[in-house]
């Protein structure tokens, strides 16, 4: 089996507002993705009334979410202590970095710039 995948937020949302290319690409890779509680959280937070928030919370439902525990904090304060003088970081792209690093995942994103700096951090090729 192909290494699964880590899918980052705005690719998510990017599915979900009609971007038919990622959304055929996720279809693709339907059976190895998953998504990172931040994502999840994200997600949730960018729902503007009760009829969004229940059908994000149906589709979370559909995908695998890889949770943070100590070992992935550890790892993102040591990303945080690395980069934050010469980068300008955000603490959820941390812990997605962070999970993708310590499952070993590919991260699909179309923010790059966000990640590119990170040591040892895989990006997914689209097929």
């Amino acid at each position: 089996m192909d290494k699964k995948v880590l899918v980052d937020t705005d690719i998510i949302i990017k599915s979900y507002r009609g971007n038919s290319t990622i959304y055929k690409e996720l279809l693709a890779i339907k059976e190895k993705f998953a998504v990172s509680v931040v994502t999840a959280f994200e997600l949730l937070n960018g729902a503007n009334n009760i009829k969004q928030l229940a059908s994000t919370r149906k589709e979370l439902k559909a995908y695998t979410i890889l949770h943070f525990d100590t070992e992935i904090s550890v790892l993102a304060l040591q990303l945080f202590s690395k980069y934050s003088i010469t980068r300008k970081l955000q603490i959820a792209d941390l812990l997605i970095a962070a999970t993708a690093l310590h499952f070993n995942l590919e991260l699909y994103t179309d923010n790059k710039k966000h990640y590119d700096f990170i040591e040892g951090l895989k990006f997914y090729k689209k097929k």
